[in-house]
């Protein structure tokens, strides 16, 4: 018998079920795998594409066959040669793989998760570029992140850009939000300013737990 949710987790459901793009940044073992699993299988009727690195496809495989109803299939992508098929109900392949990807059925899936989406470390690079041309016609998206903390803002620039919260340039966010500053090594954005204002913008997209 599968135990029930908890609270947190549940809550990460109704969250998403509310605000449709959200980031989901909850501590190491705190179920964020299986909350997305259950939105997906409670909510949607149609497939839901999962990216994430290499190294966890087959983990989030293995975790949908444990949380997901008995009959639910699921489709790894692997290589480049791999080609999207019908009749699965999730979809799941790797951030190189999306990248390189030519055909992508965007249509087809109502639910994108983005799993260490830590890894969407710059506006331009080619697989945030990727992935930001997927969230506009992918109706829900969970980032589910770790280490993507809310008083560490330089990690939330990405995201907000995406989810559209916000509209200027890094270093504009950097210095208003990071009390950005030019260092004897370069540009320092690791601190943290206006905080009161950016946690009232991150209210709508994001469920922090440690």
């Amino acid at each position: 018998m599968t135990s029930p949710l908890m609270a947190h987790q549940r809550d990460v459901v109704e969250f998403t079920k509310q605000h449709h793009k959200v980031i989901v940044s909850h501590g190491m073992r705190l179920g964020k795998t299986r909350s997305a699993i259950t939105f997906i299988v409670e909510e949607l009727t149609v497939p839901a594409l999962i990216i994430c690195p290499a190294s966890l496809r087959w983990v989030w495989a293995d975790q949908i066959q444990q949380w997901a109803p008995n009959n639910t299939r699921v489709q790894v992508l692997e290589t480049g040669k791999d080609m999207f098929r019908g009749g699965f109900h999730f979809y799941v392949c790797s951030y190189e793989y999306i990248t390189k990807a030519t055909k992508i059925p965007v249509s087809a899936f109502e639910a994108l998760i983005v799993d260490e989406a830590h890894y969407l470390k710059t506006v331009d690079s080619k697989r945030t570029s990727r992935i930001w041309k997927l969230i506009d016609k992918i109706p829900y998206l969970m980032l589910l992140s770790g280490t993507i903390m809310p008083n560490r803002p330089a990690e939330i620039f990405v995201p907000l850009r995406m989810f559209g919260a916000v509209h200027m340039d890094f270093l504009t966010y950097a210095e208003y939000y990071c009390d950005g500053h030019p260092s004897d090594w370069g540009y320092d954005a690791r601190g943290s300013s206006n905080m009161d204002e950016l946690h009232q913008i991150l209210k709508p997209f994001m469920h922090h737990r440690t």
